[in-house]
């Protein structure tokens, strides 16, 4: 619900900079009542109504933040938009009223952001629940400065990109993550009495359980692997030739000892070889690499032999459905979307949540956090 004011009113809320690019915005951008970009803001969300309402919320939620944080620091005309965001039962309905001009989000800090997501833990709310609400503002700043409501540079500060629409797809993306269940018949279809078992055994938990790219798989060498405080850790080097390290997870320390000892390659820590080499016919290690191709390959394969998925075809089961898999499943089982972020060497949090489909449940249950 928006309330109508004054022009007068709403220029005193708003901060003025002398710079051009700030001095350029469309001014009745600036203006406009919050109301009508929340209301964009939640209509690119989806067409779920739960997600709606799970916007809605979030977004009253860093309004009453952002006005109990500015408290000091607030114009006295500002009383005329006070409380800047409100929510009234109406029956069953929770019906949110937000009263300030869009403008306002010009006074947004890297702060105010920091400081949301720890309000939400103090009022009580689960770290998931912060996280997402914590994306949801991400998200209105990122529709506000599609709509230059914020400029560019303000966006920058913030580590905002202006929201771009998704283009409409005539068929189903083919990403997928596996559950638990599908996970377990997966590797329980490889021969790990083999040589070969023993390395795709050891390739498919490199993806389900520290998250890797196949690219980043086929460049893991002995040397990569350091020790800290006990554990072993993976020191990868992702896009872009960034760099990250990711903690080796115990099952997948087993299935790569398994592979390294039967095939003689070394230990890990040790020398430079690369730690995945192709296996000729008849069980014999060859003196050459594998390569991305060869994991595609073996992951439709095995993904087929379990069950889950065509063995040739855009359905089939790719190495990324692995990728999403262990992101989901950390963050089910309590990771915080920043750890999932750093695990997955993402730059950028929304990637991130993409990954995870945290749009896709905004709610969790005790049943999301089941393990495999």
């Amino acid at each position: 619900m928006a309330i109508t004011l004054s022009p007068a009113v709403y220029e005193a809320l708003i901060p003025t900079d002398p710079a051009a690019e700030r001095a350029a915005l469309a001014a009745e951008k600036r203006l406009e009542p919050i109301a009508a970009l929340v209301e964009r803001s939640v209509s690119l969300a989806g067409a779920s109504g739960h997600t709606r309402r799970a916007y809605r919320t979030g977004i009253g939620l860093f309004l009453q933040y952002l006005e109990e944080r500015w408290a000091d620091v607030l114009p006295p005309t500002a009383a005329a938009v006070r409380p800047f965001a409100e929510a009234r039962k109406e029956g069953r309905r929770t019906v949110w009223t937000y009263r300030p001009p869009a403008g306002i989000l010009a006074k947004v800090t890297p702060a105010d952001l920091l400081g949301f997501e720890a309000w939400l833990l103090e009022r009580g709310d689960s770290t998931t629940t912060a996280e997402m609400r914590g994306y949801i503002a991400r998200t209105l700043l990122a529709v506000a400065a599609a709509d230059n409501v914020i400029t560019p540079m303000h966006a920058n500060e913030l580590g905002i990109r202006p929201y771009k629409p998704k283009r409409k797809r005539h068929h189903k993306p083919v990403g997928r993550r596996l559950s638990p269940a599908e996970v377990k018949a997966l590797r329980e279809a490889v021969d790990v009495d083999t040589l070969k078992g023993k390395r795709d055994r050891a390739i498919l938990d490199m993806m389900l359980y520290l998250g890797l790219r196949s690219e980043e798989v086929v460049a893991i060498r002995l040397s990569d692997f350091v020790q800290d405080l006990g554990r072993w850790w993976l020191e990868v080097c992702g896009k872009g030739g960034k760099t990250r390290k990711v903690k080796v997870h115990d099952t997948a320390f087993l299935s790569l000892a398994a592979w390294l000892e039967a095939s003689g390659i070394g230990q890990v820590g040790e020398g430079d070889a690369r730690v995945f080499m192709g296996v000729l016919k008849g069980g014999r290690l060859s003196d050459k690499p594998i390569n991305t191709a060869v994991i595609r390959r073996l992951v439709a394969q095995y993904g087929h032999a379990a069950g889950l998925a065509p063995l040739k075809g855009k359905a089939r089961l790719s190495p990324h459905d692995l990728r999403r898999t262990a992101a989901r499943n950390a963050f089910d089982n309590g990771a915080s979307l920043l750890l999932v972020q750093r695990m997955l060497g993402h730059a950028s949090p929304q990637t991130t949540a993409h990954y995870i489909g945290i749009e896709e449940t905004p709610d969790k249950t005790a049943v999301d956090f089941v393990r495999y």
